[in-house]
């Protein structure tokens, strides 16, 4: 099951789409046009691909909101386009700074911690006050 689900990531993680990398240098976490639309850009992949310079950080404002959006985005978009879940690696940058500034979302963490589903992230960012 294990195999079958890392070859899904990696799967999912080649077939991101690179529209919204402009928005990669910019460390808002702005969720980028097209993201909710386009079918070929796929969230989990920007996800993985998001650079992350310190996993640890404590965000704060707007910034700390456009982390958790982005979040929130990821899996409607993934249900709206895909008419289902995808899982994400705990172990990618943008998790872990999603999870150093909202420790809740670990309760979403399945498969011995390695993933997290972003439709029970969503589930776990919306019990967060705004």
């Amino acid at each position: 099951m294990r195999f079958l689900l890392l070859l899904l990531l990696l799967f999912v993680g080649l077939k991101g789409h690179a529209g919204g990398a402009e928005y990669h240098h910019l460390n808002l976490y702005l969720t980028p046009p097209g993201f909710l639309e386009e079918y070929e850009f796929h969230p989990v992949g920007y996800l993985e691909s998001y650079p992350v310079a310190d996993p640890l950080k404590k965000l704060k404002g707007q910034e700390k909101e456009n982390l958790r959006v982005l979040f929130i985005n990821a899996a409607k978009a993934c249900k709206e386009k895909y008419h289902q879940d995808y899982p994400l690696s705990t172990y990618v940058p943008i998790y872990k700074l999603l999870a150093a500034n909202f420790p809740s979302v670990r309760g979403a963490e399945g498969e011995g911690g390695n993933v997290a589903f972003l439709g029970q992230i969503a589930v776990y960012l919306g019990a967060v006050a705004k």
